[in-house]
């Protein structure tokens, strides 16, 4: 009797114990979540093979991927935030990096990591102050990409040098007289003249960083050229309107010869426009004086009402490290941060045959030398950039001369520095 009884009391505790050991082994389970923006569905497989492979090696964390709108990630973050909550790791750009650090929505990581992991050109935008806000994901460095067809039939040879932007708007100009085709699709919306400057080697600001100085007579001439290729028709006026947006559907509609924009472009004009995509020749961004390249830069950051910091920031380096970075180079033409991407044979070495992607990586390869996310760190960011638009336009309307509208918009950000 006594042993039975003794039989079912160690049953017992035995089944209490495994419901217990159970029990603290789901506790102890953390789940992570990861919001980025617009990755799906085109990279479901290679986001779920990131996670899968972390997982594998930390059996106790569940990543929990929710991919968003660049629009929709914002307000969903603030909306969460307002309710005590937050995401543990965020995909995010440098504006809107500086928008939520502005608003104490992003932790600071500084010291945290090792800083040699990455290209200092690319971790030093995400430096506000002495704090660092993020780690480096992937820069998309521009190219030309160019239309085969287009380039025929204006009798223009496709591999012309289009290395400066003065021989850019030459073959543009040739293209739309000979054919009737746009050549060109200038980006001058929101911050977009200031990147031009800065790349034509025109500073916007002083060298303490305190003063607007975009109105000298070298701006103005700058200024005053771009008005003057949109009133001769070498580009249209539809691009004051819809920016990038608008010159990536007239290029996969065949109706654009040139498009300057990000190599990870290739992989929609493949999978909407494939004849479009087979007649494409990609050549290097042209080069000014100011030896820059505005490369918007993508990456992971903390936010501030994480529960789980620390293990968001330990997925965060597994999602940025090189192999994960090259991996995902592989499936689109963008480039690691990591600064051991720079002799990696992915992007030194083009395959025998190479397509359109293989080409823009080793063309963004030899470009990261000079590119670097040119966004701005000012004070009332939002009113300066806004204004500065609304000058713009009513100098490329008519409504101010170059010299007016500058000047305007130098008053009013001196006013506000």
């Amino acid at each position: 009797m006594f042993q039975k009884f003794f039989r079912r009391g160690v049953v017992q505790y035995a089944s209490a114990f495994f419901i217990i050991m159970y029990w603290l082994s789901v506790k102890a389970q953390t789940d992570i979540e990861f919001w980025t923006i617009s990755l799906s569905p085109t990279f479901d497989a290679y986001i779920n093979e990131t996670i899968a492979l972390y997982e594998a090696q930390h059996p106790n964390v569940n990543i929990v991927w929710l991919d968003k709108t660049g629009e929709q990630i914002g307000f969903d973050l603030l909306n969460a935030v307002a309710g005590g909550y937050a995401p543990d790791v965020i995909n995010i750009n440098v504006p809107m990096l500086l928008d939520y650090v502005e608003q104490d929505l992003i932790l600071p990581i500084t010291g945290q990591f090792d800083e040699r992991i990455y290209f200092e050109r690319l971790l030093s935008s995400l430096q506000i102050g002495n704090e660092m806000y993020g780690l480096p994901w992937y820069v998309t460095p521009p190219v030309v990409m160019k239309n085969r067809d287009l380039f025929a039939r204006a009798n223009v040879d496709v591999n012309t040098n289009v290395g400066t932007l003065e021989q850019l708007v030459n073959t543009a100009t040739t293209i739309k007289q000979t054919t009737g085709v746009y050549g060109y699709y200038p980006n001058v919306l929101g911050q977009g003249m200031l990147y031009r400057f800065l790349e034509a080697g025109l500073p916007v600001l002083s060298e303490d960083g305190f003063t607007a100085t975009f109105n000298s007579p070298q701006h103005v001439a700058f200024l005053e050229g771009q008005i003057q290729l949109l009133r001769q028709d070498i580009f249209p006026s539809e691009a004051l309107l819809t920016g990038y947006g608008g010159a990536i559907e007239r290029y996969q509609s065949g109706n654009l010869a040139m498009l300057v924009t990000g190599p990870q472009f290739l992989t929609r004009i493949r999978e909407t426009s494939p004849q479009v995509y087979a007649n494409t020749e990609v050549a290097p961004y042209p080069l000014g004086k100011g030896q820059l390249i505005h490369a918007p830069l993508m990456m992971l950051s903390i936010p501030a009402r994480s529960e789980h910091s620390r293990e968001g920031l330990e997925f965060a380096l597994f999602v940025t490290s090189h192999e994960r970075q090259v991996a995902f180079s592989r499936l689109t033409a963008i480039f690691p941060s990591t600064a051991e991407a720079a002799t990696d044979p992915t992007f030194t070495t083009l395959p025998a045959n190479p397509t359109p992607e293989d080409r823009a990586r080793s063309i963004i390869a030899q470009e990261l030398q000079y590119a670097k996310d040119l966004t701005m760190n000012l004070p009332n960011n939002s009113d300066l950039f806004q204004y500065f638009q609304r000058q713009i336009e009513a100098a490329f309307f008519g409504y101010k001369t170059s010299q007016e509208a500058l000047d305007d918009a130098v008053r009013f950000w001196n006013a506000k520095l």
